[in-house]
């Protein structure tokens, strides 16, 4: 073998030592720097019996006199309605409080299963939102969400 094809074969498996962090990370869906993680306080239950009626309940609490305001001043609202027999909508909503812009996505956790919903660049004193249609089925479904912000 010549000398030649031996270093070529030595540069390339050096250069392919620097990518296996990449192959092996997972993004999560994101296409931002994350900056900020937090929970958001919007949990849904969602019951759907066998006839295909469904029933969404929510339940969150606050205290008098605390911010609600997530990643130094972003605040997000969730809010879920019926489409159709077996579809649900779910909107994410974020407002940036802040006095600077931020690049958003919700990752909204359905039965432990998580989805990230890209919402994009939040300009200081704008709301941004996007909408999910999700599939129900018979049963109890579970929804809730992290905000993951970042510059």
């Amino acid at each position: 073998m010549p000398s030649t094809f031996r270093a070529r074969i030595a540069i390339v498996l050096i250069l392919g030592i620097f990518l296996i962090p990449i192959l092996v990370s997972s993004l999560r869906g994101l296409t931002h720097v994350l900056a900020c993680e937090e929970a958001v306080e919007s949990p849904f239950t969602v019951v759907v019996s066998a006839g295909g009626n469904a029933v969404v309940t929510s339940s969150a609490s606050g205290e008098a006199g605390t911010s609600s305001a997530l990643c130094g001043g972003l605040s997000v609202d969730m809010k879920a309605g019926r489409v159709a027999n077996d579809r649900m909508n779910v909107t994410i909503s974020v407002t940036n409080n802040s006095e600077y812009p931020w690049q958003g996505t919700v990752d909204l956790s359905l039965n432990g299963s998580m989805f990230p919903i890209a919402i994009g660049r939040i300009d200081p004193g704008v709301t941004e939102s996007d909408s999910v249609p999700l599939r129900l089925r018979e049963g109890t479904t579970e929804l809730d969400g992290t905000l993951l912000v970042g510059p």
